[in-house]
């Protein structure tokens, strides 16, 4: 993740970083306001910044490789960007 970013999200964890399954132009996104849904952040305007945390695989300690059990995902508010509040989608590692 670039300085830019980080600074403008307020983010310091160096485990985050950009979700490889959306593409690079479709990393911040602006969504329509959807008076009818049930979630608070879509019922209004919004921008939706797509993130990953992730943990290193192998063990610190032996060595040997770690399971992984998916991901979970978390919506959290953010600062404002241009008026409209940032929602950070982060896939968290289980």
């Amino acid at each position: 993740m670039n300085n830019c970013i980080k600074s403008l999200t307020g983010l310091t964890d160096n485990l985050i970083t950009f979700d490889p399954r959306v593409a690079e132009n479709e990393r911040l996104k602006i969504i329509p306001a959807n008076p009818a849904a049930r979630h608070p952040f879509a019922r209004q305007e919004h921008c939706e910044l797509y993130l990953r945390q992730s943990y290193p695989n192998a063990c610190p300690v032996c060595g040997q490789l770690m399971r992984k059990n998916g991901f979970k995902t978390v919506y959290l508010r953010g600062l404002e960007i241009n008026g409209r509040p940032l929602v950070l989608v982060i896939a968290k590692q289980k």
